[in-house]
């Protein structure tokens, strides 16, 4: 218990430090909103802004709108006095300009204001390469909207400072600030000595100063900020679950040359002792890449690795994936894994060659497996009509259990097809095979193909586009040698093809559809076999939203067959769908079918499993309901009755599903959502699953959110009572607004959804 008193009262402390300052803050803040009521950077002085104006096209020719001095002499312009102009999709109003419409470089001065499409900057000095589109300010600021950052924010970044220049790539800022607060005395503010946004990914700063209403609240070295949306959390994690005990995970970001990022891993849980690892996150111009180690010192003592890697060889790519797993505690304690993927493919003027390897082992005190693969598939156009390809397929296994003896099994798999399009057909050749490279007495083929030629066309490509309407038509000539699974034999086929589909208008209220086919094969073992087959629809509109359905399905095979693969099944079944709109807010629907073929067996019902759904839709979607039921006719019994809904409340939206198993009369599950409650300035979220057939909740969940304006307090609970790595886990963090978060609310240990029913039925 003594590790668990020290991090106990670790955590205490820190949360005792963290609270006093963070409720001096809060009070502080709510002071100074309310007194302040600080102006939105959009309501500036009206001098200041630029008039409101159309979007422009990004190659629209410079236009000088005012100035009350203008000197032009060649490509070389010089404005001022009141200086307004558009140009390349932006507006500009400064004091003086000097650009070169040759280069299209511009530098404005005084009072300077640009806006484009997702930016707004104003400096005193601006420099601006429209054909680059990059930038360059001198004691100003700059409003950087979501698109220009890559799509992932939710709210414009601003800065503002002694220098900054940048492009859509990348922005580099020196001694400014940044923030995602709209008031001109912005709420909180980052200060730093240089600061680096790279669009979609990350935002690095460096020797940062956080400032809460202009007051230092704390100093970091370095600080990044993700800006994708499946970013890992950077704020440390603390919480308990039943393999790692109580924990504490934390997570350190290093600086390191380029555009490379390397988050070192500090964890400490009570039952695993120490967890050590890092993320290495590299990026060149030709190559990127993740490298991912991690370790626990107690118990299992795992360890765990993973590379990702992505590179260009001129226009060639290599890509891997490959990771090493030992005594990992979350999927495999007494196991070692090891998995590699890597491919390399080729492109060329006519097509691409790509060679891949694949190698997965998993070994362990009782057993020892290993499979891999190596293959080469080979795409291209010949002469222009004839498409070829080519697979190679080398695969090799190990197995062994215990003492046991050893399995071994290598086969080498061949295809390759070529077809070639003709005006009225289309010629394939397809050769299929596989072999046996180590001796297996059980190894046989299961789909050879050595070779077959097969011929295609349309009742259009043959006699016209009049004939492809009247007699809509497809037809099949083939010939070739076909293994037979399980057997030795290899059987010569002969086989022809047809289908025909016919269909009259679907917007009159009768409509009838009919899809007819044919096959007749022949075979060398003097054997043959013919199928007939049919799929007939009829359908009566009474209503926009009321039909009724009648389909009948007819498949099968006369004579006899000696593949495996030709075998088919014989279908006789009527089906019956009928929808009815009662009301414009209340439909009704029943599916059901009668299965000709099951007369024959007199202990069994012909009617299959009768469907029944409702739909319920008032005010205009604001309350929506969906109930569906299956009633067995087999067994004469309901299987599951559920019920889905949604409801736009006054305080937010409520969701739910309730699932009801008549067969066992248990309320199987019951999941109820009450999602973005707003009640002021605060925020509430809860999630509920029940299962019925445990007696027990199997995920409770809760989330609080506190509206700080450009920031928000979050307070997260999650228990999840059952399934993977079951635990409860509680988290409070101050989060920006404007910054994506992956937030772990309505979500399972796994990542999956635990939502339930009602949205988007």
């Amino acid at each position: 218990m003594r590790p668990v008193a020290i991090l106990l009262g670790v955590a205490l402390l820190v949360c005792t430090s963290f609270s006093q300052n963070l409720s001096q803050s809060l009070r502080a803040m709510g002071k100074a909103i309310a007194e302040r009521g600080a102006p939105n950077r959009a309501a500036a002085p009206a001098e200041s802004q630029l008039p409101q104006t159309p979007p422009r096209r990004a190659g629209e020719p410079f236009v000088l709108r005012n100035a009350d001095q203008f000197e032009r002499r060649g490509n070389s312009i010089v404005a001022s006095g009141d200086v307004r102009f558009s140009f390349r999709g932006y507006d500009v109003v400064c004091d003086r300009v000097e650009g070169d419409l040759r280069t299209n470089i511009f530098t404005m001065r005084g009072n300077v204001i640009l806006s484009g499409a997702d930016q707004l900057i104003r400096a005193s000095s601006l420099l601006v390469d429209f054909d680059r589109r990059t930038f360059r300010f001198l004691e100003g600021s700059a409003d950087l909207g979501p698109s220009f950052i890559g799509g992932n924010l939710t709210e414009p970044i601003y800065i503002r400072g002694q220098a900054a220049s940048g492009s859509s790539k990348e922005v580099e800022a020196e001694r400014c600030g940044l923030t995602t607060c709209d008031h001109d005395h912005p709420h909180f503010e980052l200060v730093a000595r240089r600061i680096t946004i790279r669009p979609t990914k990350r935002a690095i700063l460096r020797d940062v100063d956080l400032r809460i209403f202009d007051k230092s609240v704390l100093r970091i070295p370095y600080l990044v900020l993700p800006l994708n949306q499946n970013a890992e959390r950077q704020l440390p994690e603390v919480g308990q679950s039943r393999d790692e005990g109580y924990f504490i995970k934390t997570k350190w970001p290093i600086e390191l040359r380029g555009e490379d990022l390397f988050t070192g891993r500090l964890d400490y849980y009570t039952k695993l002792g120490n967890g050590f690892g890092g993320d290495y996150d590299y990026s060149r111009e030709t190559l990127s890449g993740l490298l991912r180690a991690y370790t626990v010192t107690r118990g299992t003592n795992g360890l765990t690795t993973f590379w990702n890697h992505r590179q260009l060889f001129g226009q060639s790519n290599w890509t891997v994936n490959a990771n090493y797993q030992k005594n990992n505690y979350t999927t495999a304690p007494d196991n070692t894994q090891v998995g590699i993927q890597t491919q390399y493919t080729i492109p060329n003027a006519n097509g691409s060659t790509s060679l891949s390897i694949f190698r997965n082992s998993n070994e362990s005190a009782s057993f020892r497996s290993i499979n891999q693969s190596y293959n080469l598939n080979d795409q291209r156009r010949l002469f222009r009509s004839i498409a070829s390809n080519l697979a190679l397929n080398l695969t090799s296994s190990e197995n062994q259990s215990g003492t046991g003896p050893l399995s071994r099994r290598s086969i080498l798999d061949l295809n390759y097809t070529a077809s070639q399009e003709l005006r009225q057909f289309t010629t394939q050749l397809e050769y299929r095979r596989s072999i046996p490279i180590t001796a297996d007495d059980n190894f046989f083929s299961s789909s050879d193909r050595t070779p077959t030629i097969s011929i295609r066309s349309t009742s259009e490509r043959l006699f016209g586009p009049r004939m492809g309407q009247v007699l809509p038509f497809g037809a099949e000539i083939s010939i070739g040698e076909i293994a037979n699974p399980g057997l030795q034999n290899r059987i010569t086929r002969i086989g022809f093809a047809w289908d025909s589909r016919q269909q009259t208008d679907p917007n009159k209220r009768l409509s009838f559809s009919a899809t007819n086919r044919f096959r007749q094969t022949l075979y060398s073992d003097d054997t043959a076999q013919y199928l007939l087959g049919t799929d007939l629809g009829l359908k009566y509109q009474m209503a926009a939203k009321s039909s009724v359905n009648l389909r009948y399905n007819y498949l099968r095979p006369y004579g006899y067959t000696p593949l495996t693969i030709d075998n088919s099944g014989t279908t006789n079944i009527v089906g019956l769908d009928v929808n009815w709109e009662a009301r414009k807010d209340l439909n009704f629907s029943v599916q059901t079918g009668y299965d000709i073929q099951q007369l024959k067996l007199k202990s069994v019902s012909p009617w299959q499993n009768i469907l029944f759904r409702i739909d319920y839709a008032e005010g205009g979607n604001r309350f929506r309901a969906r109930t569906t039921a299956n009633y067995d006719n087999a067994s004469q019994i309901w299987r599951n009755i559920r019920t889905d809904f949604s409801w736009q409340s006054p305080w937010g939206p409520v969701s739910g599903g309730v699932q009801y198993d008549a067969a066992r009369s248990t309320w199987s599950n019951v999941t109820l959502l009450f999602d973005t409650f707003k009640f002021g300035k605060v925020t509430t979220s809860a999630l509920l699953s029940y299962n019925g057939y445990l007696k027990k909740f199997e995920a409770t969940q809760f989330q609080v959110s506190y509206d700080l304006h450009c920031t928000e307090l979050v307070l997260q609970f999650q228990d999840n009572t059952t399934g993977f790595r079951s635990g409860r886990e509680i988290q409070l963090f101050l989060r920006l607004k404007a910054f994506p978060l992956d937030s772990l609310f309505g979500t399972g240990r796994r990542g999956q959804s635990i939502r339930g029913g009602g949205i988007g039925f």
